[in-house]
């Protein structure tokens, strides 16, 4: 579901999945013999991901700044686990922080970017300064190649001079637990979105609305449902927000300034794909959430889409 929210954690975010963008080479390849991706431990979930982080911060504020940040930066500490592991900046971007790249320490961050320009150091750090929350951004996976993958991590503030955080790639989540509380998988949503461009082509465009926009029908199950909009960002189909059919979301973003309703329109355009970003969760007292979308285009004039929460975790903590 989808609402227009006034968060107070407004950053500049051009994450976006299969868009063109500048690269930049931030010099963050984590040399292969070190890469915490190569321990045999599953993949981290999103509920891990958060659950390590506050770990991390309570280690901080009981043992203090020195010796949290000499445990953080062993590559083989207590706070290496599976595919995650700390970092932490103080909030001038200076690194505090990184045990697969201590030549970095010392140094300032504050302008590094992704390979769409994202200066996703900036944005941390303003969402650990309001407390803490999600990022999104691109980033290389040493477990692929350092393929650029969408990332996400976590971020809290320590106390008022620096902070830390941990992330996981989103490119992973596939059929297995590490999509978290979500019901449905990857596949199964691009299944269920297929489903419904199919029956939208069998039929006329009236009727196909019509059936989106019915909460009772067949593309709506749970918290998953069908929506539409047209290539102009106007609200054709929307089953839990009847009142936002007809107005315009093309300039919408989520809690991280992201505009996800241009990427999707972007992507659909290109012929489908995933989209990640921040939205409310109707199951949840509409808590914000990490979100995976899938989205289609049915024809010229239209697209849908549909998406399932990665986990049950409140960014707003």
């Amino acid at each position: 579901m989808r609402s227009i929210i006034s968060f107070p954690l407004l950053v500049v975010l051009a994450f976006l999945l299969l868009s063109a963008g500048c690269v930049q080479d931030s010099g963050e390849k984590i040399p292969p013999t070190q890469s915490p991706a190569q321990t045999q431990v599953p993949d981290a979930t999103v509920t891990d991901l958060v659950t390590f982080v506050e770990d991390a911060r309570t280690y901080a504020q009981e043992n203090g700044r020195e010796a949290a940040l000499a445990e953080f930066n062993k590559p083989n500490g207590s706070f290496i686990r599976g595919d995650l592991y700390v970092f932490a900046y103080d909030y001038q971007g200076n690194v505090l922080a990184l045990p697969f790249q201590p030549e970095l320490i010392g140094t300032s961050r504050w302008d590094i970017q992704d390979i769409k320009g994202q200066k996703y150091i900036r944005e941390m750090t303003v969402v650990a300064r309001n407390g803490s929350g999600f990022v999104h951004y691109i980033y290389p996976n040493p477990a692929e190649q350092y393929a650029f993958e969408p990332k996400l991590s976590y971020v809290t503030g320590v106390d008022e001079d620096w902070w830390l955080g941990s992330g996981i790639y989103l490119a992973s989540i596939n059929a297995t637990e590490a999509i978290g509380m979500a019901p449905m998988t990857k596949e199964q949503i691009e299944k269920f979105v297929e489903a419904a461009v199919l029956f939208a082509r069998q039929n006329d465009k009236e009727t196909a609305i019509e059936t989106f926009q019915n909460k009772s029908g067949p593309f709506v199950e749970g918290e998953i449902y069908i929506y539409a909009l047209d290539f102009h960002g106007n609200v054709l189909a929307l089953p839990f927000q009847p009142d936002l059919v007809g107005t315009n979301m093309l300039n919408i973003t989520d809690a991280t300034g992201q505009p996800f309703t241009r990427v999707e329109i972007d992507v659909a355009r290109k012929g489908g794909g995933f989209v990640y970003y921040l939205y409310p969760n109707p199951a949840r007292n509409f808590s914000i959430e990490p979100k995976m979308s899938y989205v289609q285009n049915v024809d010229d004039t239209y697209w849908i889409g549909a998406g399932t929460y990665l986990a049950t975790v409140n960014t707003s903590a």
